[in-house]
């Protein structure tokens, strides 16, 4: 392989592995506070991103490709009182648990 194809190739990599490095997961369990039960079709929804996950029928989320920071964010449903909160991602996945 020549130096050109192979600085090419090495380029090519690079370009298509670099946007996943340094970025995280947040992810987590919305459950009804008087029930303990999960609440499903919940939404967490980060503003300053628009990234957004609605909860699964056992309550739960994920939210992909954060970067390191704090965020401001909202969890609500239809019928519960919204959740305003901060998480902060450092260098690392963030899992948390929120109660409607």
């Amino acid at each position: 392989m020549r130096l050109k194809d192979f600085s090419l190739l090495t380029l090519l990599l690079f370009s298509l592995f670099s946007p996943v490095w340094g970025q995280y997961s947040f992810t987590g369990k919305v459950m009804n506070a008087e029930t303990r039960e999960p609440v499903v079709e919940a939404e967490v929804f980060l503003p300053a991103t628009g990234n957004s996950s609605i909860t699964n029928k056992q309550g739960e989320f994920r939210i992909y490709g954060l970067t390191t920071g704090t965020y401001e964010l909202l969890v609500f449903r239809y019928g519960f009182t919204t959740i305003e909160s901060t998480i902060v991602i450092a260098n690392e996945d963030l899992v948390q648990a929120f109660s409607l």
